[in-house]
């Protein structure tokens, strides 16, 4: 290919940002190596580049904005036993409230949103509640919590990028 052309094109940043989306040390050699000569391969390599990192793209939103929904489930499941889960509001935030006898002591364990991070808190009952306390447990933007019915439940969590995902749960130890 005319050297005119491969500089008007800017060939070499193209090969610099595929060897860049490359994952492993061959695929960024093999990228660094392209010519010009072969374009038909160069212009697949390129393609699937870039359908690669969309999809890895679309996986990793759907991922994230999940993840919050399914921890929040297994916490309900583990501490499933009538009456253990309630909704209630602290500091103007609405906040997962799970009961639990532990080692006859009674504590809760709330989850919430607070500042960009979903939270726990898990703390004896009685005791004064803090909600900036609470352990991280990852980025989300918000929490949005509400009871449908006698002991059913939608949580919908969105997460930094605005995306977002529902969930709806019950107790499964209902009376």
């Amino acid at each position: 290919m005319n050297t005119k052309y491969i500089e008007k094109l800017e060939f070499n940043k193209i090969i610099e940002i595929l060897a860049n989306s490359c994952l492993t040390y061959i695929g960024k050699d093999l990228a660094n190596n392209l010519t010009p000569q072969n374009n038909k391969a160069l212009v697949v390599l390129i393609l699937a580049a870039d359908i690669y990192a969309s999809t890895t793209n679309h996986f990793q939103v759907n991922d994230e904005s999940r993840t919050a929904l399914a921890y929040i489930s297994e916490k309900i499941r583990q501490n499933d036993t009538d009456g253990a889960l309630s909704i209630v509001t602290i500091e103007q935030t609405d906040c997962i409230a799970l009961s639990q006898d532990f080692n006859g002591t009674l504590c809760t364990t709330y989850i919430y949103e607070y500042e960009g991070m979903l939270k726990e808190l898990f703390i004896q009952d009685g005791v004064s509640i803090s909600l900036q306390n609470g352990t991280d447990i990852m980025e989300l933007s918000a929490l949005s919590i509400e009871e449908l019915d006698n002991q059913l439940y939608q949580f919908t969590a969105t997460d930094q990028t605005g995306t977002k995902s529902s969930i709806i749960t019950s107790e499964r130890s209902v009376p």
